[in-house]
């Protein structure tokens, strides 16, 4: 809960350090395997090296979430594929998965605390219905993005754009009153 608070307690200051999000992504990866088994997911992965400067808890964080939820809210059998590539300004991480179909119309709310797909309520089952809103916190801390699409056969691809910020310091202000 105290990583959701970042988004309602803006500005906050935060450690802001080089973050291999690649060496990230390939340890939550790890981490993940043994739930994909009990799911009955296959996880696909193609990384490219992608170098940061942020928060390596809170980007730590914000991954573990969107990958537990694309194998959490998938099909038996499904599928998710996640890319990992570092452009001239930013560094997208993507991640697709099988799941359910969601309507286009209840793609803002999935960001809200509390709520989780079609289907799955307010509070019943595994989880409690933060992952994308700390995943939506933690982007805008780091000045980034998280847009979510719904998947015209089912499922749910997340991109987390995150800016490759050439500011060094050991913690950075953000907020409203934040000029970088």
């Amino acid at each position: 809960i105290y990583t959701l608070s970042l988004h309602d307690a803006l500005p906050i200051y935060y450690r802001h350090e080089e973050v291999d999000l690649e060496a990230v992504v390939l340890a939550e990866l790890a981490a993940l395997a043994p739930q994909a088994d009990e799911h009955d997911v296959s996880v696909h992965h193609h990384l490219g090296a992608a170098v940061l400067h942020g928060d390596p808890v809170l980007l730590r964080q914000a991954v573990s979430n969107l990958l537990r939820n694309a194998v959490r809210y998938n099909t038996p059998g499904g599928r998710v594929e996640v890319a990992l590539a570092q452009e001239t300004d930013a560094v997208r991480l993507t991640i697709r998965n099988d799941g359910p179909v969601v309507p286009a119309d209840k793609l803002d709310s999935l960001r809200e605390p509390f709520v989780r797909g079609e289907g799955r309520g307010r509070t019943r089952g595994s989880g409690h219905g933060l992952g994308l809103a700390i995943v939506s916190a933690v982007a805008l801390a780091h000045h980034g993005t998280l847009e979510l699409r719904a998947n015209p056969g089912g499922g749910l691809t997340a991109v987390l754009a995150l800016p490759v910020l050439d500011n060094r310091s050991e913690e950075r202000r953000v907020g409203k009153e934040c000029r970088s």
